[in-house]
């Protein structure tokens, strides 16, 4: 008898045994085609008993508040093997030892400056880590994770087979949200640095499993906001105009006019995406296998004015424009690219 490939007794479902006896025609040199008389015991593998052996799981939670400035959140998780409800059945419950941890915070940076400045900096910080070892070796679902590390040969090989077994996955991210100084120019209103608002963030993630080597996403998103409203009073040149007092003429004399637009806004923004992925070769390690890479640069400008023209005729225009900047091939490990600075002094491609 011969077993091709790698046998998963986990996979097993049907087992059957057959038993040959050639007749005489056609016989070989070890059949001679006579009648046999044999016993063959066949073990029919019947369920004794199941696993009920139980886990256990834990939460913990801490939120810290830093006065009026801002709060820090910690929390974390824990899912031992054989957790699991009470109507769950044996294999529903929880294989794998699961651990998370999230620590988060939401900082005002602008209660560090003066009162008077009335600057506002919103700050998210965010970061988390999971860590999932399964109890079953993922190469050979049959046998325990511990029974494999055990029968490592060395503290390499042992902490190589626990890295590629884990399921990981780390997070990161920082975003500051409506960056302003709230204090207004009463003369120039169009200059007031009430009127712009800035917004940037970065995150990151990355993952890896017994499949995966690697799964890296980083993101850079950046933003300008200009946002001016104005309430101009409306003109009526023809109100106090003795020649239009009858009644017919009421729609000539209540005409007015506004001399310039109630708002104008305009907010342009760079979002830029990065993401490297490269598979595990579980079959052969000797065959390598290259990385996938995704990657966009997109800037987006938005122009929005309204304008009353008079009380009853309302003017509004709209506009988007999308420009795509050219990344050159190859990983990207920082923001420097050629082809994109160059492409963003023509404001990118459509």
């Amino acid at each position: 008898m011969k077993v091709r490939g790698t046998p998963n007794l986990s996979n097993v479902r049907t087992i059957m045994l057959g038993v040959r006896n050639p007749s005489d025609v056609d016989n070989s040199s070890v059949n001679d085609g006579l009648p046999k008389s044999a016993e063959i015991w066949f073990n029919e593998l019947r369920l004794e008993d199941f696993n009920n052996k139980g886990g256990w799981a834990a939460n913990a939670r801490v939120q810290a508040k830093l006065a009026d400035v801002g709060t820090i959140s910690v929390a974390g998780s824990t899912i031992q093997p054989g957790f699991g409800s009470i109507e769950q059945k044996v294999n529903e419950r929880e294989k794998e030892q699961i651990n998370q941890v999230d620590i988060s915070s939401n900082v005002e940076l602008g209660k560090l400056f003066p009162e008077d400045a009335k600057v506002s900096v919103p700050m998210f910080v965010g970061v988390s880590k999971s860590i999932i070892n399964p109890e079953y070796y993922p190469k050979e679902p049959d046998r325990l994770l511990k029974e494999v590390l055990s029968e490592a040969e060395s503290k390499t090989d042992k902490s190589e087979i626990k890295k590629i077994s884990q399921d990981r996955t780390d997070r990161m991210s920082i975003n500051f949200t409506n960056v302003r100084v709230a204090k207004e120019l009463k003369k120039f209103r169009v200059l007031s640095p009430a009127n712009l608002s800035l917004s940037a963030g970065y995150s990151e993630v990355k993952s890896s499993n017994y499949n995966l080597d690697y799964n890296n996403l980083i993101k850079y998103n950046a933003g300008i906001n200009y946002n001016l409203i104005l309430r101009p009073k409306s003109i009526t040149p023809l109100k106090k105009s003795k020649g239009f007092k009858s009644p017919y003429f009421r729609l000539i004399k209540d005409f007015n006019v506004s001399p310039y637009p109630t708002k104008f806004s305009f907010r342009t923004d760079v979002d830029r995406y990065y993401n490297e992925i490269k598979m595990r070769n579980v079959t052969d390690y000797n065959i390598k296998i290259d990385s996938t890479i995704n990657k966009d640069f997109v800037w987006n400008r938005f122009y929005d004015v309204q304008w009353d023209i008079t009380r009853s005729i309302k003017f509004t225009f709209t506009a988007t424009n999308t420009g795509r900047m050219t990344n050159l091939p190859g990983p990207t490990t920082c923001l420097k690219n050629t082809t994109a600075n160059t492409g963003a002094i023509r404001f990118g491609r459509a």
